[in-house]
C-alpha cells in the first residue's frame, strides 16, 4: 500500500466555540446499535459519544 498525504483545511470561524462537529454512525444497525459522536473541530478531540438502540 502506498502512503497517502492528508491535507487539512484551514478554518476561519468567528469565535472559539464555533467549530463543533456531530456525526451519526449507522454501520452497527444490524446489531441495533447507533453511535452519535461530537468532536471539537479545532483540537479534533472527541468530547461525547452517545450510543443508543434507535434514532
Amino acid at each position: 500500500f502506498s502512503q497517502r498525504l492528508l491535507v487539512r483545511k484551514n478554518y476561519s470561524v468567528p469565535g472559539a466555540n464555533s467549530m463543533w462537529h456531530h456525526d451519526g454512525n449507522h454501520r452497527l444497525i444490524r446489531w441495533k446499535m447507533l453511535l452519535h459522536i461530537f468532536i471539537y473541530g479545532k483540537t479534533r478531540v472527541v468530547t461525547n459519544i452517545h450510543a443508543s438502540n434507535s434514532n
